[in-house]
C-alpha cells in the first residue's frame, strides 16, 4: 500500500474523486478534507483515508433528503434546526455552502 500525504483539499479530492466520482461537490470534499484534518489535530496522529472510507458519506440535495434517506420524519420536528440536532446526536452532519447536506455516518 503506498500512502501518500495530503496537505490540501484540492489534493484530496485529486486522489480520491475516481473512486467516487459522481458522489460528492467540490464543495463535499473540501469539509471532508477539513473533517479530517481535525480529527487528526484533535488526535495529534496522521489520519489514513482510503476509497473505503469514502462509503461512509453521503451527501443530500436538502436537510429532508437526509432525513428521510436515514429514517427521520421531519414532519416529526417543529423546525429544521430540531431535525438537524436530532440527527447530530447520532452523525456526524455538515450543512454546506452550497446548501446541501453532507452525513458521515
Amino acid at each position: 500500500m503506498i500512502v501518500l500525504p495530503i496537505h490540501n483539499a484540492g489534493k484530496f479530492e485529486e486522489v480520491l474523486k475516481p473512486y467516487r466520482p459522481d458522489s460528492f461537490t467540490h464543495t463535499a470534499w473540501e469539509t471532508m478534507f477539513a473533517h479530517y484534518s481535525e480529527m487528526s489535530d484533535d488526535n495529534g496522529e496522521d489520519i489514513k483515508v482510503d476509497k473505503e472510507d469514502l462509503s461512509e458519506w453521503c451527501e443530500y440535495d436538502s436537510l429532508n433528503e437526509a432525513a428521510d434517506d436515514l429514517g427521520y420524519d421531519p414532519a416529526e420536528y417543529e423546525s429544521g434546526g430540531a431535525l438537524l440536532r436530532a440527527m447530530r446526536d447520532s452523525m456526524t452532519v455538515y450543512v454546506l455552502t452550497n446548501g446541501k447536506v453532507l452525513v458521515y455516518d
